[in-house]
């Protein structure tokens, strides 16, 4: 088994601050400002913030069932419990895994480490831990979600985006010249065909 990244206590995630390693970054600040103020701050900063989507996007990605596994078998030396061996260790982790699969490592990492923290001497059932984490994950999708509006507000601000859907597109010099060198050779085939009768 791999060992995954561990963070630190403060480079974990929180439900008031989802995204820890993001946090100091200047574009940061324009996904807790109101959506107009943002888009207004965000305008010439296009890439910045795609930047951050993309950043927002890999924090995002499931922990390995490596990493899963991990965590919570440290935290049965915490809490332990009975042992479990053969196929009822396997339904137990099995039951883990499909209950957390779709939570970032470092999300399930500040989940497994708050309960660890807390006062329960008891091990816990998986959603006692989800409930730990499901914050944390809404929060950081929200954020996502803020994130890819302003993409989207300055990209459709962008002048060539800009268009009436009364606006006729008038094709370019090259594509004239090639829709009529295609209707002169549709035409010759035509005579050509109508001489062979």
């Amino acid at each position: 088994m791999t060992v995954p990244a561990i963070r630190r206590g403060a480079d974990l995630p929180t439900d008031t601050n989802p995204l820890p390693t993001l946090a100091a970054l200047p574009s940061y600040a324009l996904l807790r400002m109101p959506l107009g103020e943002a888009i207004e701050e965000a305008k010439g900063n296009l890439v910045q913030v795609e930047s951050m989507r993309d950043q927002i996007c890999d924090l995002l990605t499931p922990a390995t069932p490596d990493a899963i596994i991990y965590h919570l078998e440290a935290l049965t030396v915490h809490h332990p419990q009975r042992s479990l061996d053969g196929p009822a260790y396997d339904i137990w982790a099995r039951d883990w895994l499909e209950d957390l699969r779709e939570y970032p490592p470092d999300i399930l990492q500040a989940a497994f480490t708050q309960w660890r923290r807390n006062a329960s001497p008891w091990m816990p059932k998986p959603g006692q831990i989800l409930a730990l984490a499901a914050p944390i994950l809404a929060y950081r999708n929200a954020l996502k979600g803020r994130c890819t509006s302003i993409v989207k507000a300055l990209t459709d601000e962008r002048p060539s985006a800009k268009r009436s859907p009364t606006d006729r597109h008038e094709p370019d010099q090259a594509v004239k010249a090639g829709l009529a060198d295609l209707a002169q050779s549709l035409r010759e085939t035509k005579v050509v065909k109508e001489d062979a009768k």
